[in-house]
């Protein structure tokens, strides 16, 4: 009974794959083949961090930083190194059966295993970490960054290369981490905070 329901659910996520994957034109690939780039993004981390910066002054900003690169790390080593080899799902671009029914890029598809999204699960453990550091002060950025993070996440399933489970999976896991580092992140500012007024 339980492998049947699993069979379902693969088999929704592979439909709904080809569907959204289905919806594509030249632009498109053009736009979510950048949106996917990690390289791509790293201007818009350089003003993010000035941002952040001038909000949170130089100690708080480096203790934010610090958080956000072990962080990172934690989420990428999670998702790649052990549940993506544990879990062992075909990427859909590799599967022989359904690849061929894709519409897929040269160049884009990535390693063997795609359960989880490292994508999801990194862009969406930013965001949570940073919801928690700024609070509810930045509610236009915060809907800027959520938003930012769903379209990479999307771009996953437009080019073919995670099923929609993929990426939701790694974009629950990414929160959750998140919330773990800010908290870790604020009781390191609250700590240091009453240290100054002893």
């Amino acid at each position: 009974m339980i492998l049947s329901f699993l069979h379902t659910i693969d088999s929704l996520d592979a439909s709904l794959l080809v569907l959204l994957n289905g919806c594509n034109c030249p632009a498109a690939d053009t736009f979510f083949t950048y949106v996917t780039d990690r390289f791509f993004w790293i201007p818009a981390y350089a003003v993010l961090a000035l941002f952040l910066y001038k909000q949170l002054g130089k100690q708080r900003f480096l203790y934010l930083l610090l958080s956000i690169l072990l962080m990172v790390i934690c989420t990428d080593q999670l998702t790649s190194t052990i549940i993506k080899p544990m879990a062992h799902r075909m990427r859909p671009c590799h599967d022989p059966l359904l690849a061929p029914r894709l519409h897929l890029l040269d160049g884009v598809c990535g390693g063997s295993y795609g359960f989880v999204s490292s994508h999801a699960a990194n862009t969406f453990a930013l965001c949570s970490l940073l919801f928690m550091a700024l609070g509810s002060r930045w509610k236009k950025v915060m809907i800027l960054l959520f938003s930012w993070a769903a379209v990479v996440s999307f771009s996953r399933i437009y080019l073919g290369v995670h099923y929609p489970g993929d990426v939701i999976v790694g974009a629950l896991i990414g929160f959750a981490i998140g919330r773990l580092f800010g908290y870790i992140y604020l009781r390191i500012i609250h700590r240091h905070t009453l240290n100054k007024t002893i």
